[in-house]
C-alpha cells in the first residue's frame, strides 16, 4: 500500500475507534476490522490475483479500501462471478447468504468471513451450515476477530 492510502487509512481507523468507543450501542460504532485482519485481506486479494470482489458490511469503507469497491449484491449476483468475498455484515443474516456465496463464488474463488472467534456464539448456525458445505475447504485464522476463509474446490459440484 503506497503511503499516502496508508496514512488514509491510519486516520480513519483512529477517527472511527475513537467514535466506536464513546457509544454503546453497537449499531451505532463503525466497527472496522482490526488491521492486521486488513492487512491480511490485502494479502489474499494479491496472492489470488481476484479482480471480482464483493464486500457485504462495508460500514464506512475502511475495509473496502483494503479490497476494492464492492458494485453488485449477492443476490442478483452471476454464477460464479466473484473471486473473493469478505462477509463482515450483522452475523444474524449469515446463515440466509450461505447459499448465494457458494453459487455466486468463482471456482477456486475465496470467501473470507470475520467474527468467528470473537462472536463464536452467535455464529452457531453459520459455522454449522458453512462447515458441511461439501464445495468449500476451510479454515479458521486466528487473526483479529477470527476470519474463516473458505475456498470454492476449482471444479464446481453444479
Amino acid at each position: 500500500m503506497d503511503a499516502t492510502r496508508r496514512r488514509l487509512v491510519d486516520e480513519l481507523y483512529a477517527s472511527t475507534r475513537e467514535q466506536d468507543e464513546s457509544r454503546s450501542n453497537r449499531l451505532e460504532r463503525f466497527r472496522n476490522v482490526e488491521p492486521p485482519t486488513a492487512e491480511l485481506l490485502g494479502v489474499l486479494i494479491r496472492a489470488t490475483g481476484a479482480r471480482r470482489i464483493l464486500e457485504l458490511g462495508t460500514s464506512n469503507g475502511y475495509s473496502t479500501i483494503w479490497l476494492a469497491d464492492a458494485a453488485e449484491t449477492l443476490a442478483r449476483s452471476a454464477d460464479a462471478e466473484w473471486e473473493f468475498v469478505f462477509l463482515d455484515a450483522e452475523r444474524p443474516a449469515y446463515p440466509g447468504y450461505l447459499l448465494d456465496l457458494v453459487r455466486t463464488l468463482a471456482p477456486g474463488g475465496l470467501l473470507a468471513v470475520d467474527n468467528v472467534r470473537s462472536h463464536e456464539h452467535e455464529l452457531v448456525e453459520f459455522t454449522s451450515l458453512i462447515e458441511a458445505e461439501p464445495a468449500l475447504t476451510q479454515t479458521v485464522v486466528p487473526v483479529g476477530a477470527g476470519l474463516r476463509l473458505a475456498a470454492r474446490d476449482p471444479q464446481p459440484a453444479w
